[in-house]
């Protein structure tokens, strides 16, 4: 968990093009001492201002300071460091304090950041000072400082270091009180009522973070964890539960019909995403139908071995297998030229996956900024993320996600982690958006089913079914259509065409997803990593 949080804490300073201070982090934790695997909600809440009726009048979630939630990182790795680690803030916070006094820009990054100026999106007067200090954006191996943000951790560990005297877990409680009550949220909200953002102290008073079991399914003779309804994790769940009806091995890797079946349950379960899952803090979520076996032999039944599905809708009635009946629920009368401003999800994820000698494992999905469409906050030198824009507006389409104040939107930041036997055996993550779910399960059967180790599976051809909607929208993203990495074989491709399917063949690694992987032997101790190529990904182990 040390190790973690001190990862975390790096990634907000060294990948902000994907995940900054002020981002969200699901983390999911297995404890060696309890057996157990609990999830930290490291996602943000909705500010009370941001009201269905408010962004209706807006024409939807506008891109900049409207489109932040409020901050969970801060209150996810405390709460994470306080129930489970050793370390102080202070010690796990150094790496990220001595990278944004200056560190040299890695090539993703700078790819990135030139790609962001090409769109003409840095343009924010915030943006500009932070990435164009010299006038310019700084060069591949360039030094490159935050002194905004390595003053605000430094005022984190001042405050830590004065509570000491009462504990550790006193001072840790004081570090996560300094940010949602003291200077820093002053100067966030200082900085939001200027700019008309939305952001209040008592948004900050009101936040909390939450602990929770996590949810798992079993699938060849290992249980899978998930984070709860309000990520899409479930979705990963219901696709292995409607997967266990299915010979995968007999009908080889990657062969038209192991692609078929995989591509029309991945539909299944994101069309499931899309049309029941939210914030279950507000809602009556049918998780229980959703993960239920009996739920998953109905939808397996719906599955044609000769014919792709191109319906537009493809979610199911879980409620019927909860004894709860499905409530229609009726739009909030949407303007007839209404068209959300916010049409294309949320961008910008990395992860995080760690595995000790005693087999504790920690697996992360941190994320924010959307590009540099949203500001850094005030002197903070924290770049706000854009999360409100994974809500959506109509309640006929998904009651349990509709934009609430206090609401968590249903987020993809999804985490993984896998047990064999009751013990530690595998934590895995990805970043890309509406993609997450896709890659970790292909890279999951890759192990489980073809006994690939970790870099083998991760490097192995990818696909991805784009018939779903894109996290935040209430339309498909493309009917029927099937993206294929340029390694799969060519009788493969001409087998989904004959179903129905799509299909287009990308570059070799073009999948925009970058899985990473650590596995743990209990019975060795061994420790095994995979990271993918087609990102910045490399394992290490100390």
């Amino acid at each position: 968990m040390d190790a973690a949080m001190a990862m975390l804490l790096a990634a907000s300073v060294v990948e902000n093009e994907h995940f900054g201070f002020g981002g969200q982090s699901p983390i999911l934790i297995y404890s060696a001492n309890s057996g157990e695997v609990t999830a930290v909600n490291g996602i943000g809440t909705a500010p009370k201002l941001a009201t269905l009726e408010f962004f209706l009048d807006q024409g939807g979630i506008p891109h900049g300071i409207q489109s932040g939630t409020i901050p969970p990182m801060p209150g996810a790795i405390i709460t994470a460091l306080e129930h489970f680690g050793s370390k102080t803030f202070t010690e796990v916070a150094q790496p990220a304090i001595t990278y944004a006094d200056g560190f040299p820009l890695g090539e993703y990054s700078h790819r990135t950041y030139k790609r962001y100026e090409k769109a003409g999106e840095i343009v924010e007067p915030t943006i500009i000072k932070l990435m164009k200090p010299n006038g310019r954006l700084p060069d591949p191996g360039e030094i490159f400082s935050q002194p905004d943000l390595a003053q605000t951790l430094r005022t984190l560990v001042d405050v830590e270091r004065f509570n000491l005297h009462k504990g550790r877990n006193s001072a840790l409680i004081a570090v996560k009180n300094e940010f949602y009550r003291g200077s820093i949220a002053r100067e966030i909200v200082r900085f939001h009522e200027e700019h008309g953002g939305l952001h209040r102290m008592e948004d900050y008073d009101d936040f909390t973070t939450k602990l929770a079991p996590a949810l798992s399914t079993n699938y060849a003779g290992c249980h899978i964890y998930k984070h709860g309804s309000w990520t899409q994790g479930p979705a990963l769940l219901e696709m292995l539960n409607i997967l266990e009806g299915y010979d995968l091995k007999s009908m080889g890797h990657n062969s038209a019909d192991y692609i078929h079946v995989l591509v029309e349950i991945i539909k299944i379960a994101l069309a499931d995403r899309d049309h029941h899952l939210g914030d279950s803090d507000f809602s009556a979520v049918p998780i229980e139908g959703l993960l239920s076996k009996e739920y998953a032999l109905e939808r397996r039944s719906q599955i044609n071995m000769k014919k792709a599905n191109l319906e537009h809708y493809l979610q199911g009635d879980p409620y019927l297998y909860q004894n709860q009946k499905l409530t229609i629920e009726e739009s909030e009368e949407l303007p007839l030229d209404f068209e959300s401003i916010y049409d294309e999800g949320v961008s910008g994820t990395t992860c995080i996956n760690v595995v000790d000698s005693l087999g504790n494992m920690v697996s992360a999905t941190p994320s924010g900024p959307n590009g540099w469409q949203t500001p850094v906050m005030g002197n903070t030198g924290i770049l706000m993320n854009a999360r409100l824009g994974q809500f959506i507006f109509d309640k006929s389409v998904n009651p349990h996600n509709v934009v609430e104040p206090g609401k968590r939107p249903r987020t993809t930041l999804s985490p993984t982690i896998v047990l064999q036997n009751g013990k530690p055996f595998m934590a895995l993550s990805t970043p890309g958006t509406d993609l997450q779910e896709q890659s970790l399960l292909q890279v999951l059967l890759n192990i489980l089913i073809f006994d690939m180790n970790p870099q083998e599976a991760v490097e192995a051809a990818r696909f991805e079914t784009l018939h779903m909607f894109a996290s935040g929208t209430t339309s498909l993203i493309e009917e029927g259509a099937v993206k294929l990495e340029g390694r799969f074989p060519e009788e493969s491709i001409e087998g989904l065409k004959n179903r129905g399917h799509k299909t287009t063949v990308v570059g070799d690694y073009a999948n925009n997803t970058g899985v990473t992987v650590v596995m743990f032997n209990p019975q060795t101790g061994s420790i095994a990593g995979g990271a993918d190529v087609r990102r910045d990904r490399y394992a290490i182990g100390w």
